[in-house]
């Protein structure tokens, strides 16, 4: 299986994403080209193990920064909940401190799932994402927990319309 999608703007300029898959191998990327040539880019390639619940390892760079990641992502058996994932990133910047993050997402049951995240340099995430017939309300907030005090530096809502 095979995607290309483009968009071409008035200046010519362009934004293109991508994505194949073979045998278990997930290939993507998003790119922005210009006059100049090739502008930013995301190129991830996963892999979905054969053994256990749905597993999968995978990287990303991103272009021309040549920032890089890599991740594993497993799905986890939780008594009493719909279903749950477990996943681990090292994130590896060409020009800073390396990070590595542990994180899970939750799904308490069909309307209602809790994702959280942390990494070793102390911030973490954490987003309650209520589904609803035809929204979906996701209320999320950061706190660096290195500072002393847990207290949030970020909050965010978001609502998206399904129909």
């Amino acid at each position: 299986m095979a995607f290309l999608q483009a968009t071409i703007f008035s200046d010519l300029a362009a934004e293109v994403s991508s994505k194949a898959s073979v045998a278990g191998l997930d290939l993507a990327g998003d790119v922005t080209l210009s006059g100049a040539g090739l502008g930013k880019g995301n190129f991830g390639a996963s892999y979905g193990l054969p053994m256990g619940k749905k597993t999968s390892v995978g990287a990303v760079v991103a272009y021309p920064e040549m920032d890089t990641a890599v991740c594993a992502y497993t799905d986890a058996a939780v008594p009493g909940t719909d279903g749950a994932s477990l996943g681990a990133e090292l994130h590896l910047p060409s020009g800073g401190d390396m990070n590595a993050l542990v994180g899970a997402k939750v799904a308490l049951d069909k309307q209602l799932s809790i994702k959280a995240a942390a990494g070793l340099n102390g911030i973490c995430h954490i987003s309650f994402i209520q589904a609803f017939k035809d929204m979906q309300l996701t209320a999320g907030m950061e706190a660096d927990l290195m500072s002393g005090a847990a207290n949030p530096t970020k909050f965010g809502m978001e609502l998206k319309m399904t129909k």
